[in-house]
């Protein structure tokens, strides 16, 4: 069973999370109101409970929250999809989930001057435990 979707700031990818612990990727067709392709064009696989809720972003990042009570943070590079952190902390399975990139002032001056520093990452994630937890990646 399918239990959370997601769509890519673009709109060309749509990700489903499902009770068999994987994240399909799926391409978008662009026909008269749009469907999903053939089939998915990558499976992220890691998650040892049902994906339970996603949040997807530019850049190709992707966060999954699952009933592992763990965050998994997915990012797409050279054409290929990675887990580049995981994120313990909750106690019971990881509900709601959302991401959202920070530019540091630094890092801003500097894009301003033409340089491309990392933006950092920030997640929040929620669960059945109670709390809210805020994650900030570099």
């Amino acid at each position: 069973a399918v239990n959370a979707l997601a769509l890519s700031p673009d709109g060309r990818l749509l990700y489903s999370g499902s009770a068999d612990r994987t994240v399909q990727v799926w391409p978008i067709k662009k026909t008269g109101g749009g469907s999903a392709g053939d089939g998915p064009v990558a499976t992220l696989v890691g998650h040892r409970g049902a994906v339970l809720c996603l949040s997807a972003m530019a850049m190709e990042a992707l966060c999954s929250g699952s009933e592992d009570k763990t965050v998994r943070v997915w990012r797409r590079c050279q054409g290929a999809w990675a887990c580049v952190a995981v994120l313990r902390g909750h106690a019971t399975p990881v509900k709601s989930i959302i991401m959202a990139m920070a530019m540091p002032a630094a890092a801003a001056a500097a894009a301003a001057a033409g340089s491309h520093l990392p933006l950092s990452l920030s997640v929040v994630s929620a669960s059945s435990d109670g709390h809210v937890r805020l994650w900030s990646l570099k």
